[in-house]
C-alpha cells in the first residue's frame, strides 16, 4: 500500500510539473506572438500610404537583413543590399533602422553629387528624410532601372578601402528623376553618405554646367584626381550636360568641323 502511495504521489507530481511547463513557456510565445501583431500592424500601417506597383510598395514585405549581416557588406559586391535596405526601412516604417546604416556625417537632398543644400541625415531631420524618401520612391515604377558606376579593378580597391566613393541610382526611362546613392566604406563597414532625390516630381529638366561635380566613378589612378574630376562632368548621373544652342560647340562651323575627317599626319 505504501508503494502504490509513493508511486501514486510521484505520478501526479510528475504530472503537475508536466502541466506547469506550457505556463512557464506561455510568455516566449506571447512575445513573439505580440512581435508578429507589431509587425503586421507596422506593415499595414506603411502600406496605407503606399502606391501600389510603386518600387517603394516592392519592398513593403522585404525580408530585412540581420544587424550582423548589415555589418559585414563590403563594397563594391554588396551595394544593392545598402540601397535595398534604405527603401525596406522606409517601406517598412523602421525609421530608427537607417541611422545605423549611414556615415555620421550623411546627408540628404537632391540627386545632385555637388551635394548642393543638402540637409544632415541625422535624428533632427530624419522624419524629413523618411516623409519626402517615401514619396519619391512612390513615384517610380516597381522595376525601374538601376545602376552603379562600372569600376576599374583600381576604382573598386579605392571604394572598398574608403578611398573613394563608389553611386548607384534608379532612374525613370525617360531621364526626368532618380534617386542616388553615394556609397563609401567608413570604419571599415560600407554605408551610406548620401541620399538624393526630388521629393515632387520636377517640372522641368534640371541642368547644372559645374565643372567641380566630382565623377561617378573613383579614376583608374589617385594621381591627377583634381584634373581627372574636372574633365567627366558628362557623368554626373543626373542627366547629360548638352551645349546651348549659341555655344561655340554647337555652332554651324563647329559641326561642320566635327564630320570632317582627321587631317594626315
Amino acid at each position: 500500500m505504501f508503494r502504490v502511495l509513493v508511486a501514486t504521489v510521484t505520478l501526479f507530481g510528475a504530472l503537475s510539473i508536466a502541466c506547469g511547463a506550457p505556463h512557464h513557456a506561455e510568455p516566449r510565445h506571447a512575445a513573439a506572438a505580440h512581435r508578429e501583431t507589431a509587425s503586421a500592424k507596422r506593415i499595414a500601417s506603411a502600406a496605407e500610404s503606399l502606391i501600389e506597383g510603386s518600387l517603394l510598395a516592392s519592398y513593403v514585405e522585404g525580408k530585412l537583413y540581420p544587424p550582423r549581416a548589415i555589418d559585414v557588406l563590403v563594397l563594391t559586391r554588396d551595394a544593392k543590399k545598402l540601397v535595398e535596405s534604405i527603401l525596406m526601412y522606409a517601406a517598412q516604417d523602421l525609421e530608427e533602422r537607417v541611422l545605423p546604416l549611414v556615415t555620421d556625417d550623411a546627408t540628404w537632398g537632391l540627386p545632385d553629387r555637388a551635394k548642393r543644400g543638402s540637409l544632415p541625415l541625422d535624428g533632427e531631420n530624419l522624419d524629413a528624410f523618411i516623409v519626402a524618401f517615401r514619396a519619391a520612391a512612390n513615384r517610380f515604377p516597381r522595376k525601374p532601372p538601376y545602376r552603379c558606376a562600372v569600376l576599374s579593378p583600381a576604382g573598386s580597391l579605392f571604394a572598398g578601402t574608403g578611398a573613394e566613393p563608389m553611386w548607384c541610382y534608379y532612374y525613370l526611362a525617360d531621364g526626368s528623376e532618380q534617386i542616388v546613392f553615394e556609397l563609401v566604406t567608413h570604419q571599415g563597414r560600407a554605408r551610406v553618405s548620401y541620399v538624393g532625390f526630388f521629393e515632387e516630381r520636377p517640372a522641368a529638366d534640371l541642368i547644372v554646367a559645374d565643372k567641380s561635380v566630382p565623377p561617378d566613378r573613383p579614376p583608374l589612378k589617385r594621381r591627377g584626381l583634381d584634373s581627372t574630376r574636372q574633365s567627366n562632368e558628362v557623368l554626373d548621373p543626373r542627366r547629360p550636360i548638352t551645349s546651348p544652342a549659341n555655344s561655340p560647340t554647337n555652332s554651324p562651323t563647329a559641326r561642320e568641323a566635327l564630320r570632317q575627317p582627321p587631317p594626315h599626319q
